[in-house]
Protein backbone atom coordinates (compact mmCIF):
# COMPACT_ATOMS: atom_id res chain seq x y z
CA UNK A 1 0.00 0.00 0.00
CA UNK A 2 2.78 2.61 1.01
CA UNK A 3 4.51 1.76 -2.19
CA UNK A 4 1.30 2.76 -4.37
CA UNK A 5 0.65 5.79 -2.52
CA UNK A 6 4.64 6.97 -2.88
CA UNK A 7 4.41 6.13 -6.94
CA UNK A 8 0.71 7.92 -6.69
CA UNK A 9 2.77 10.89 -5.11
CA UNK A 10 5.95 11.08 -6.74
CA UNK A 11 3.72 11.35 -10.10
CA UNK A 12 1.89 13.95 -8.94
CA UNK A 13 4.77 15.80 -8.10
CA UNK A 14 6.71 15.62 -11.61
CA UNK A 15 3.71 16.03 -13.54
CA UNK A 16 2.73 19.00 -11.38
CA UNK A 17 6.13 20.46 -11.87
CA UNK A 18 5.53 22.14 -15.15
CA UNK A 19 6.87 24.93 -16.84
CA UNK A 20 5.65 26.94 -19.61
CA UNK A 21 8.21 27.78 -22.53
CA UNK A 22 8.33 29.37 -26.16
CA UNK A 23 10.09 27.70 -28.30
CA UNK A 24 10.80 28.20 -32.14
CA UNK A 25 11.10 26.11 -35.03
CA UNK A 26 12.49 26.51 -38.33
CA UNK A 27 12.66 25.36 -41.61
CA UNK A 28 14.99 26.75 -44.19
CA UNK A 29 15.89 25.44 -47.82
CA UNK A 30 18.54 27.58 -49.93
CA UNK A 31 19.22 27.20 -53.83
CA UNK A 32 22.27 28.02 -54.85
CA UNK A 33 22.15 28.22 -59.09
CA UNK A 34 25.26 27.28 -60.64
CA UNK A 35 23.68 27.91 -64.03
CA UNK A 36 22.91 30.70 -66.31
CA UNK A 37 19.11 29.42 -66.36
CA UNK A 38 16.26 30.74 -64.55
CA UNK A 39 14.99 29.02 -61.42
CA UNK A 40 11.47 29.10 -59.75
CA UNK A 41 11.71 26.45 -56.40
CA UNK A 42 8.11 25.89 -54.39
CA UNK A 43 8.67 24.36 -50.54
CA UNK A 44 5.33 23.51 -49.51
CA UNK A 45 5.92 22.63 -45.47
CA UNK A 46 3.38 22.12 -42.47
CA UNK A 47 2.90 25.34 -42.22
CA UNK A 48 2.39 26.49 -45.88
CA UNK A 49 3.70 26.61 -49.46
CA UNK A 50 6.41 29.26 -50.39
CA UNK A 51 7.91 29.69 -54.11
CA UNK A 52 10.86 32.35 -55.29
CA UNK A 53 12.20 33.31 -58.43
CA UNK A 54 15.69 31.97 -58.49
CA UNK A 55 18.31 34.53 -61.12
CA UNK A 56 21.19 32.41 -62.94
CA UNK A 57 24.57 32.44 -60.99
CA UNK A 58 22.46 33.23 -57.33
CA UNK A 59 20.76 31.77 -54.58
CA UNK A 60 18.00 32.27 -52.87
CA UNK A 61 16.36 30.99 -49.78
CA UNK A 62 12.53 30.05 -48.10
CA UNK A 63 12.06 30.23 -45.10
CA UNK A 64 8.91 29.05 -42.54
CA UNK A 65 8.94 29.78 -38.63
CA UNK A 66 6.48 28.36 -36.17
CA UNK A 67 6.73 30.01 -33.01
CA UNK A 68 4.31 28.04 -29.81
CA UNK A 69 4.46 27.63 -26.08
CA UNK A 70 4.77 24.34 -24.92
CA UNK A 71 4.73 22.90 -21.30
CA UNK A 72 7.69 21.45 -19.69
CA UNK A 73 7.91 18.95 -16.85
CA UNK A 74 11.09 17.20 -15.46
CA UNK A 75 9.88 14.25 -16.97
CA UNK A 76 10.78 16.17 -20.47
CA UNK A 77 8.55 18.05 -23.02
CA UNK A 78 7.30 17.02 -26.57
CA UNK A 79 8.58 19.24 -29.85
CA UNK A 80 7.41 19.54 -32.85
CA UNK A 81 9.19 21.32 -35.76
CA UNK A 82 8.24 21.91 -39.77
CA UNK A 83 7.93 19.04 -41.74
CA UNK A 84 8.45 19.31 -45.48
CA UNK A 85 6.49 17.87 -47.38
CA UNK A 86 7.34 18.47 -51.04
CA UNK A 87 9.64 20.76 -53.61
CA UNK A 88 9.46 21.26 -57.50
CA UNK A 89 11.98 23.16 -58.99
CA UNK A 90 11.47 24.40 -62.19
CA UNK A 91 14.22 25.15 -65.20
CA UNK A 92 12.24 28.50 -66.93
CA UNK A 93 15.12 28.45 -69.61
CA UNK A 94 14.76 25.12 -70.90
CA UNK A 95 10.73 24.12 -69.25
CA UNK A 96 11.94 21.20 -67.34
CA UNK A 97 11.31 20.66 -63.56
CA UNK A 98 11.70 18.31 -61.03
CA UNK A 99 9.60 17.02 -58.25
CA UNK A 100 11.40 14.57 -55.62
CA UNK A 101 8.16 13.43 -54.48
CA UNK A 102 7.00 12.13 -58.10
CA UNK A 103 7.41 8.39 -59.82
CA UNK A 104 9.87 8.49 -62.21
CA UNK A 105 9.58 5.04 -62.85
CA UNK A 106 12.84 2.73 -63.93
CA UNK A 107 14.41 6.09 -63.18
CA UNK A 108 13.30 6.45 -59.82
CA UNK A 109 16.64 5.15 -58.08
CA UNK A 110 19.06 7.13 -60.53
CA UNK A 111 17.29 10.19 -60.06
CA UNK A 112 16.99 10.15 -56.15
CA UNK A 113 20.85 9.29 -55.84
CA UNK A 114 21.45 12.44 -58.33
CA UNK A 115 18.98 14.78 -56.11
CA UNK A 116 20.27 13.30 -53.03
CA UNK A 117 24.34 13.89 -53.83
CA UNK A 118 23.01 17.48 -54.73
CA UNK A 119 21.42 18.21 -51.44
CA UNK A 120 23.14 18.88 -47.74
CA UNK A 121 21.14 19.19 -44.69
CA UNK A 122 22.01 20.73 -41.36
CA UNK A 123 20.32 20.30 -38.37
CA UNK A 124 20.76 21.99 -35.05
CA UNK A 125 21.36 19.29 -31.78
CA UNK A 126 17.25 18.94 -31.50
CA UNK A 127 16.69 18.31 -35.44
CA UNK A 128 12.99 19.10 -34.33
CA UNK A 129 13.75 22.89 -34.25
CA UNK A 130 15.62 23.63 -36.88
CA UNK A 131 16.54 22.17 -40.24
CA UNK A 132 18.13 23.81 -43.18
CA UNK A 133 18.58 22.40 -46.67
CA UNK A 134 20.78 23.45 -49.24
CA UNK A 135 19.88 22.82 -52.95
CA UNK A 136 23.14 22.90 -55.43
CA UNK A 137 21.37 23.37 -58.84
CA UNK A 138 24.08 22.49 -61.42
CA UNK A 139 24.56 21.14 -64.70
CA UNK A 140 24.87 17.54 -63.11
CA UNK A 141 21.38 18.69 -61.46
CA UNK A 142 19.83 19.38 -64.66
CA UNK A 143 20.38 15.77 -66.47
CA UNK A 144 17.74 14.70 -64.03
CA UNK A 145 15.58 17.34 -64.57
CA UNK A 146 11.79 15.85 -66.65
CA UNK A 147 10.65 18.59 -70.45
CA UNK A 148 7.01 19.91 -68.62
CA UNK A 149 5.18 21.77 -71.72
CA UNK A 150 2.68 22.74 -69.66
CA UNK A 151 5.16 25.01 -67.66
CA UNK A 152 4.37 27.58 -70.90
CA UNK A 153 0.62 27.76 -69.28
CA UNK A 154 2.08 28.17 -65.52
CA UNK A 155 4.32 30.75 -66.23
CA UNK A 156 2.72 32.67 -69.15
CA UNK A 157 4.62 36.18 -68.49
CA UNK A 158 7.68 34.47 -68.49
CA UNK A 159 7.08 32.91 -71.93
CA UNK A 160 5.75 36.38 -73.12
Amino acid sequence: MNKIIFILLTSFILISCEKEKEISAKLSSIIVNKTKHVLFYVLESTEGIDSIFVNPNDSATLSFVKNRNIKTSILGQTTQGIGWLSETIYDLSDTTSFSPNEIYGNDLNYKDSLYNSQITIFREENPDLQEIRKIIYSDTFKSIMNKNLSMLEQFPNYYK
